[in-house]
């Protein structure tokens, strides 16, 4: 869960200004506190934002946090099921 919100919301994520913080800051809170299901929205954002770090971010970037990224989302993914 932590992963998921850190991936989501850093510098990172914001630079790219595809996503409104506040908008994935409510989806964030109506999940984590159960008052509505949105790991399907959550999943696509979180898929989105490491298919751009893989993807479109310089190489350097991409392998050094390849390691952080594979852990969140073996950990997302076993959440997810």
């Amino acid at each position: 869960r932590e992963a998921l919100a850190d991936v989501l919301t850093d510098g990172r994520s914001r630079a790219r200004g595809w996503l409104q913080p506040t908008a994935v800051r409510a989806l964030l809170d109506e999940h984590l506190s159960g008052r509505r299901d949105q790991s399907v929205r959550l999943w696509s954002l979180l898929m989105l934002e490491l298919w751009s770090r893989r993807f479109l971010d310089q190489p350097a970037r991409a392998s050094a946090s390849s390691k952080e990224e594979r852990a969140s989302v073996a950990s997302l993914g076993a959440a997810h099921e």
